[in-house]
């Protein structure tokens, strides 16, 4: 059942973001290196041990509780042999569309957007390898899923969409046709597109944004629509008041046949009763940049005062990343900087 996706043609992606600035060189690199026959997870990890924040968001997704292992991965060729090369793929493809957006993107922020997409997919491609279906394609799509919010109004976004006036919802409503328009530039992504535009359908045809009912919403959307919401009633997004992880799972039992697949639903709760939550036997402290060492573990997203993402949380640390953050802290005068970590035992 899992057909295999056609290789990613490498140049249409550099001639559709080509339309955009800054189209991240590592992330390129990375897509021309897995497009190779003789790609190898050495070579792979060489390329993106010069990105941190893509090291940074690699590492997240391998030691999600949805993967299952005893222990922390911390080697960025561990993490590729555990996500493999299609999973490495779909993130750099990812980071390179995303990347791509000018550096100050009105309404969306960078570092919620990636969090986010990280979270849905981790889901997503669960759900999919449970119904028997290309985890590979779920997991692409979930990354890009919120790609056509990037220019939507900061007002509109800083709402949750239960507190949206009329104007607000029609703006919103359109992002899922505007997330597929960016995609359709690229053939290889056509597939991704059609579940991004549907992934706020919902099985009893009350969605958008084709009223579409039942068996004739994509299952891939109709996976990314339960793995999509489950993160964002834990965040805020849905609802001001975030749930638990248990009060999103009991919100989507209940919808299950009017806002989601019942099929979908039951391959959840098969998905989240066999995840456990990773025991944690250090505390988060907050130190000084003074402070710091090798081998210490980011709790938090390190966020530059201009609100970009500099390092992402369960980064570890190195001696050479800890000068940088000296670096920075010195030349943004920040002597109080402090930065959130566990020490592992």
């Amino acid at each position: 059942m899992n057909a295999p996706l056609p290789p990613l043609d490498t140049d249409s992606l550099r001639a559709a973001a080509a339309r955009l600035p800054a189209l991240p060189s590592v992330a390129v690199e990375l897509i021309t290196s897995l497009d190779a026959e003789e790609a190898d997870a050495e070579s792979l990890a060489e390329i993106i041990s010069r990105d941190q924040t893509l090291v940074a968001r690699l590492l997240r997704i391998a030691n999600s509780s949805f993967y299952g292992m005893p222990g922390r991965i911390h080697s960025i060729r561990d993490a590729i042999m555990l996500i493999g090369l299609r999973g490495v793929r779909s993130l750099a493809i990812a980071a390179s569309l995303s990347g791509a957006q000018p550096r100050e993107c009105p309404g969306l922020s960078l570092q919620h957007f990636w969090r986010h997409s990280t979270a849905t997919a981790i889901a997503a491609q669960e759900l999919a390898r449970r119904n028997q279906l290309p985890a590979d394609l779920a997991f692409l799509a979930s990354l890009l899923h919120d790609i056509g919010k990037i220019g939507l109004p900061d007002t509109l976004l800083a709402r949750s969409v239960t507190d949206m006036n009329g104007e607000d919802t029609h703006l919103y409503r359109k992002h899922p046709v505007t997330g597929e328009q960016a995609l359709m530039a690229l053939e290889d992504l056509h597939g991704a597109a059609k579940l991004v535009r549907g992934h706020h359908e919902r099985f009893d045809g009350k969605g958008f944004p084709d009223g579409l009912l039942g068996e004739f919403i994509p299952i891939g959307a109709r996976i990314l629509s339960v793995a999509n919401d489950f993160d964002s009633l834990q965040i805020g997004t849905i609802a001001p008041r975030r749930m638990s992880a248990e009060a999103a799972t009991r919100l989507i039992v209940d919808y299950s046949g009017k806002r989601y697949d019942p099929d979908v639903v039951e391959a959840f709760l098969a998905v989240t009763s066999a995840v456990e939550a990773p025991a944690s036997n250090t505390e988060e402290r907050a130190l000084n940049v003074d402070m710091l060492e090798p081998g210490m573990v980011l709790t938090r997203d390190l966020m530059s005062r201009q609100g970009y993402l500099m390092l992402a949380a369960d980064f570890t640390l190195t001696r050479g990343i800890i000068r940088q953050i000296a670096d920075y802290a010195e030349a943004e005068n920040l002597p109080q900087l402090q930065v959130f970590v566990r020490i592992p035992r």
